[in-house]
This record gives C-alpha cells, structure tokens and sequence, in this order.
C-alpha cells in the first residue's frame, strides 16, 4: 500500500469529484493526503471543460438532484470521450426509483471502471430491486455469495466492483477471468 501512495504521490493527478454534500470536505482532504489534487466542481456548464483537464472522475450519487444527475452525466461522457477512468458510487442507489434509474441509464451509456458500493446497492443494481436500508446494509450474504456477488458485477459491466463492508470483496475483469480480492477490517 505505501508504494501505491508513493507512486501516486510523484503522479499527483487531478480528480474531478461530483460528491455528496455529506462527504466532500473528506474526500477532499483524503485525496490531498494521497497526493491527488482534488476539484469539486457541480455546475453542469462546466463539466466539459473541468473534466476534460482531470486524470480521473469520482461520482458519488448519495445526494441526488436533476442538476447533480446532469452533472455527473455531462462529465461521464466527456471522461469516456478522453479515456479518463470513472468511480461510480452507488450510495443509496435502491432507496429510489430516481436513484436506480440515473445509474442503470449511466451505465448503459458510458463504461465505469469502478462500481464501489455496499452488498445492498450492488445487490440493487444488479437486481435492479430497492434497498429499503438508506445507505446501510439491510442484506447479508455468505463470503460466498458476496464474491459471487462482485464477480457477476466485474463482469456484466467490464469493470472493477468494489462491496464494502466488515469485509471489503474486490472482482476485477482480467482477460476474461475475474480476480478476487477479500480485505477483512483490522
């Protein structure tokens, strides 16, 4: 892990992070404390312009508006367009049907390379069902159906699925094979 800080801290790369309301001072102050430079611009009219410039984008849909939803839509295309690698966090995402519908529309219209949610939102997203448990975990799986779980996401979508929890299940597509990565808490 202290190589990848380092490695990241002489790359010092620029994000762009559409974030929730809740989280943006700390997902501002992690990334300066990895050595990223962090940029959180929301305003739909200059999504072209911030994203185009940036190494990556972080979407985090855990405080949805129409405006933030175009946001992230605008900056996800222009990210895709650049090959400019795209976070997608599904905070709450089976709470409501404009949640879920923002993300399915996402992700059938440009590639994520990292879906990042807890075993309820990545279970909604695959099931395309509702997750009545707010941001919280309200099911629970075996290890597993857990990494059954993340490797159905890693491979349906073409991308890195990342359930977080007590355990952390990490499915990465690698030529056709899914790998597995488990993290327990410490």
């Amino acid at each position: 892990m202290n190589n990848f800080i380092e490695k990241l801290k002489s790359r010092s790369p620029l994000i762009h992070n559409i974030t929730n309301m809740v989280t943006i001072n700390d997902v501002a102050n992690i990334e300066l404390a990895c050595g990223a430079r962090p940029i959180m611009a929301m305003a739909p009219q200059e999504m072209d312009e911030v994203t185009g410039i940036c190494d990556g984008l972080n979407l985090n849909i855990g405080t949805p508006s129409e405006e933030r939803f175009e946001a992230m839509r605008i900056a996800a295309r222009m990210a895709a367009k650049k090959n400019i690698p795209i976070v997608l966090d599904l905070v709450g995402v089976g709470v409501s049907r404009f949640r879920m519908d923002f993300v399915m529309s996402l992700l059938d219209e440009v590639h994520v390379d990292v879906i990042k949610g807890n075993l309820s939102e990545v279970k909604a997203v695959m099931e395309h069902g509702r997750c009545d448990g707010g941001v919280e975990v309200t099911d629970t799986a075996d290890e597993s159906d857990a990494k059954a779980l993340a490797c159905r996401a890693a491979l349906q979508y073409g991308c890195i699925c990342v359930i977080t929890g007590e355990t952390d299940y990490v499915a990465e597509l690698c030529d056709e094979l899914v790998a597995m990565t488990i993290m327990k808490e410490v």
